[in-house]
This record gives structure tokens, C-alpha cells and sequence, in this order.
């Protein structure tokens, strides 16, 4: 796999997990997730905020913007250091705890293969890319 194609799959698995993160919102409100499984409203309001803010920095980030790139990779790790790691230390259910667990593996793998765009010559040669 070549860099930029590496930094492509980086930032799409970052935006997949963002929205992984927003479908708890109306999975809850609508009631897939039974009243004693769901999470608080804050964690509710805080998943969709997070996962938002991912969103809204994929493109400024993949088009070489490093101030994006890294609010983007910050973005995710404040999502599994305050969400996903601790549905799993609160005891969410079993089928919580693998969701959860994909989420982490595949920010993990999504900020490993994004790291070029954080640095100064990765982000140029991602805006030489787009440019042309």
C-alpha cells in the first residue's frame, strides 16, 4: 500500500468510526438499545459532538491541513479515552463491549495510517496531491 493511498484508508477509517459513534444517538432514541443498556445523555450528546467534529476535519485533513489532521486525530482519542474505554470499564453488555472494541482497533489502525498527514512534509505532499 503506497502513502497516500494508506492516508486515504487512515482518514476514511477515522470518519467510520465517527459515524459508528453517531449512530448511538438514535439508536437509543428510537429504542434499539433497551432503556437499561443506553447511555446516559451525556455520553449521547458527547458521541455525537465527537463524531461531528471528526467529520467536519476528513476532507480539510485529507486535502493536507495539518491543524485539521490533528484535531481530527485528537477528536478520536478523546472519544475512546472518555467513551469507548469507559463503556468497558463500566460493564456495558457483551454486544456493547464488541462494538466498542472494533471502535478502538479501528481508530488505532485509522490514527497508525493518518500519521503522515501530521507531519509538515506529509501534509505538502498531500496538498501537492489534491492540487493536481
Amino acid at each position: 500500500m503506497n502513502a497516500s493511498s494508506r492516508t486515504t484508508t487512515g482518514v476514511a477509517l477515522l470518519a467510520l468510526v465517527a459515524v459508528i459513534d453517531i449512530c448511538w444517538v438514535p439508536l437509543s432514541w428510537f429504542g434499539a438499545v433497551s432503556g437499561a443498556d443506553a447511555p446516559p445523555l451525556g455520553a449521547l450528546i458527547m458521541f455525537a459532538v465527537v463524531g461531528a467534529v471528526t467529520l467536519a476535519t476528513v476532507q480539510p485533513a485529507q486535502r493536507g491541513r495539518r491543524p485539521t489532521a490533528w484535531i481530527m486525530v485528537v477528536s478520536r482519542v478523546v472519544a475512546v479515552l472518555l467513551v469507548d474505554l469507559t463503556a468497558l470499564a463500566l460493564g456495558a453488555p457483551a454486544w456493547v463491549k464488541v462494538i466498542v472494541s472494533i471502535a478502538i482497533v479501528l481508530t488505532a489502525l485509522g490514527i497508525w495510517w493518518s500519521a503522515p498527514l501530521l507531519s509538515r512534509t506529509g501534509a505538502e505532499s498531500a496538498a501537492a496531491r489534491t492540487a493536481s
